[in-house]
């Protein structure tokens, strides 16, 4: 039986994330049937973030089980001094790669799955995001293949500034010793054709490998139209500020003749805007789902979706729902660019009349630009699960 460890973040209640461990998960159990066993290690939450944790629990294979061992080391003392002894972010990024790699070699829970496990990998999205993420995931890689363990990184984003605040070589040591490493979108994957890795794959979001009934579009004439509005966490990271922004959007969007709904798909980080946003405007509908699935129910209900988040043009393509996509959030934009949807806009404040009416005008050419790539990406997975299958056929023989 091959035993698995699958590596995992903060999820934060993110239904992109449980969508990505899910259809990991889903694949891996395609290509070894039931001689498979699977440990996933993430961190705890609160609020709706246990529903939808439990959710997604109760839903997994019974050859796999749960171990909260994922280490996330935020030294925040240390950090201070040494900004204020005027540490580069370079030398900052590399301090905390060695100090994590030290750290995980006394952390018992992480040492005895990486140690259990035949496999380890690293199920990701956005785990390179920031000098602290990068140091902590690059430290999880280099303590994995330590262990002379065949490590993979499934579809990831890199920041496009990686290698200012993180050194070319230090990230290359690491990244080139992974069996398979790559990255969910084409502006990710020329950015880290600098290192020229022999081992980097550019392959669509492991997400598009999930299997669902998808919805037929179909309008009935003077059918009042319903748009969902799916934000990145907005209210934390522009402020409280942001809500009246989004209330005038709302009221502007319902007084163009359509039903404006927020669906949430991280509901625990935007609980503060969305309060402020009720207070202000109470007959809005806002959706908290509590699964991937029915988030993408609740999608398929709707005409469009306007979003600027990544896994919101994933799953309204899944969906089969035309997507506007606001591409202020860098990922957004890059998965935009990848699937060549060409209705798009820079910020939600370019949102006007005028670009609703299109949205709708070229519906069905964005659907037709979303379902195209759908296919692609199936075919780049199927690639993926060879590329794996190639090293289980490998092992096995060595076995």
């Amino acid at each position: 039986m091959k035993k698995i460890a699958l590596i995992c973040t903060n999820l934060r209640g993110n239904l992109g994330d449980y969508a990505i461990i899910d259809a990991t998960v889903q694949m891996l159990c395609k290509l070894y049937g039931s001689d498979i066993q699977v440990g996933i290690a993430y961190h705890g939450y609160t609020g709706i973030d246990i529903k939808r944790t439990k959710k997604f629990e109760d839903n997994l294979p019974y050859n796999t089980f749960l171990d909260h061992a994922t280490p996330l080391y935020r030294p925040s003392f240390i950090i201070k001094v040494l900004r204020k002894l005027n540490f580069s972010n370079k030398n900052l990024s590399k301090f905390l790669f060695y100090y994590t790699r030290f750290a995980l070699s006394f952390n018992k829970e992480f040492k005895k799955l990486i140690t259990w496990s035949d496999i380890t990998i690293i199920a990701g999205g956005g785990h390179y995001g920031g000098l602290l993420l990068a140091s902590n995931m690059l430290a999880q890689i280099d303590y994995a293949v330590s262990t002379n363990k065949d490590v993979f990184s499934f579809p990831q984003t890199v920041p496009l500034d990686w290698f200012d605040f993180m050194d070319k070589k230090l990230i290359t040591d690491v990244l080139e010793k992974l069996k398979i490493f790559t990255l969910r979108e084409n502006n990710s994957f020329q950015y880290m054709k600098q290192l020229n890795l022999s081992n980097c794959y550019q392959i669509a979001d492991i997400v598009f490998s999930i299997e669902t009934k998808q919805k037929k579009l179909m309008h009935i004439e003077n059918d009042i139209k319903k748009i969902g509005i799916v934000l990145a966490d907005t209210g934390s990271r522009q402020g409280i500020g942001y809500v009246e922004k989004l209330y005038d959007k709302l009221l502007f969007i319902e007084e163009c003749g359509y039903i404006p709904i927020v669906i949430t798909t991280t509901e625990s980080v935007d609980e503060k805007y969305l309060k402020h946003l009720k207070e202000l405007y109470p007959q809005t509908e806002i959706i908290a789902p509590e699964s991937w699935k029915e988030l993408i129910s609740t999608l398929g209900m709707l005409d469009l979706v306007i979003t600027n988040r990544f896994h919101g043009i994933v799953f309204s393509t899944i969906a089969n729902v035309p997507v506007l996509p606001v591409v202020d959030v860098p990922k957004a934009k890059h998965i935009a660019e990848t699937m060549g949807i060409k209705n798009i806009i820079e910020h939600e404040n370019d949102l006007d009349k005028e670009t609703l009416l299109n949205a709708f005008m070229y519906s069905q050419d964005t659907l037709k630009q979303q379902q195209d790539y759908y296919r692609f990406a199936k075919q780049q997975l199927s690639d993926l699960e060879n590329k794996l299958n190639t090293y289980i056929k490998v092992n096995n023989n060595e076995d």
